[in-house]
């Protein structure tokens, strides 16, 4: 008796596809998303769960894109400055009269409404959000010719977070909403120095009680790990200088420039594990990764190479602006192939391959049974007639 070749085909094929579904890892995906502007201040924001994206066109367009959705118009000028963790709520900041402006809210539900404004000394002429934590709490404040931080709950509640006022500036809220980061402008820092806010501590400075940087003694902090474990920062109020990572650990670590001539980071993830942002000498800049405080630069391009035998090819990756809270979504501005015009970049890594589970492994023993049975099958000599 023969072995039917199609029976051999389902058995290999069962085999293979039990092996396949006992442990497999998917591959990386780079998206070129549409046309965005190339400045690095108003960046491309990510959702924690990294299904979501919010950038600015121009100056009188914001969009939010998904893979469901595609790219759609928010409904309003300005700049958005943050996302929630599952991308059903932006926040942002239109422009007004003498650059004060008003900071808006939008939602999935709801749309686009401006967010109230509490009285303050002086009254304001205008408000501003600056980020949003994955749960809804928004980070940001009164314009007053200077700027008094302030957070809003998701019920709309509006709350100043220094009683000091005048001076300040939130720049963004960690994700899990407990810290706010800023500057406050101060003689004892010269210029600006970096802040950080706590609903139990109240407002204190980044670093040593002068301020920052060891280079220039000035600073803004402009992102936070959860719980504001790790903060990023930049040595002046722009993000064209060099910049910076805090822990209570470390204290200020300025960032690897891979040889660069500077280094700033943008974005991290939720466990401070990823690093995005740029390395530049002049006016070039490139894409950048850190692996955590004190890790070397790599670029983007590099790292997808080295790590993953990914070429982007003739593509340039140029800003990294955000990272998803799992570090497995990077966002950011490049060109594609090379040339035209500013385009946002979505760039998907591959989940790390996990320990199999117990039903996994047993799927793979079963997987191994069935094809050695068929091997053997195969090698059992040829019953003889009447044998």
């Amino acid at each position: 008796m023969k072995l039917r070749p199609s029976w051999l085909r389902v058995a290999v094929g069962s085999a293979g596809a039990l092996l396949l579904a006992a442990g497999s890892a998917g591959a990386q995906t780079l998206q070129w998303l549409g046309a965005t502007d190339g400045t690095i201040g108003d960046g491309v924001n990510v959702s924690a769960d990294g299904s979501t994206l919010v950038f600015r066109v121009s100056s009188s367009e914001a969009r939010r894109w998904t893979a469901l959705g595609g790219s759609v118009v928010l409904g309003t000028s300005g700049t958005p400055r943050g996302i929630s963790g599952d991308g059903t709520t932006i926040v942002g900041r239109a422009p007004g009269v003498y650059g004060f402006g008003h900071a808006w809210r939008w939602t999935a539900a709801g749309g686009l409404t401006v967010m109230p404004v509490t009285p303050s000394q002086p009254t304001p002429n205008g408000s501003y959000a600056a980020g949003i934590s994955v749960l809804g709490r928004v980070a940001g404040g009164a314009s007053t010719g200077f700027d008094a931080p302030a957070y809003w709950e998701t019920t709309g509640s509006q709350t100043y977070i220094d009683s000091a006022g005048l001076g300040y500036q939130a720049f963004d809220i960690s994700p899990d909403g407990s810290v706010i980061v800023g500057y406050r402008l101060a003689a004892a820092c010269g210029q600006t120095c970096a802040m950080r806010w706590t609903d139990a501590g109240g407002g204190s400075f980044v670093g040593s009680a002068i301020g920052t940087n060891p280079n220039s003694g000035f600073g803004v902090a402009i992102k936070a790990s959860s719980a504001g474990a790790v903060i990023l920062g930049v040595n002046d109020s722009s993000a064209d200088s060099g910049g910076w990572t805090w822990t209570a650990a470390t204290g200020i670590q300025l960032l690897d420039t891979g040889g660069m001539e500077e280094a700033v980071g943008l974005g991290i993830s939720h466990d401070g594990s990823l690093i995005v942002g740029y390395v530049a000498t002049g006016a070039n800049n490139t894409a950048a990764a850190w692996a955590g405080v004190g890790a070397p630069a790599r670029t983007l391009a590099q790292l997808l190479l080295e790590d993953y035998g990914y070429s982007v090819g003739a593509d340039f990756l140029a800003l990294a602006t955000d990272v998803s809270g799992d570090g497995r979504v990077i966002v950011g501005k490049g060109r594609q192939g090379g040339v035209g015009s500013t385009q946002v970049f979505r760039l998907e890594l591959p989940a790390p391959a996990a320990v199999p589970a117990l039903g996994s492994l047993a799927l793979g023993a079963a997987a191994l049974l069935l094809l050695t049975s068929t091997l053997l099958v195969l090698q059992r000599p040829a019953r003889r007639p009447g044998g």
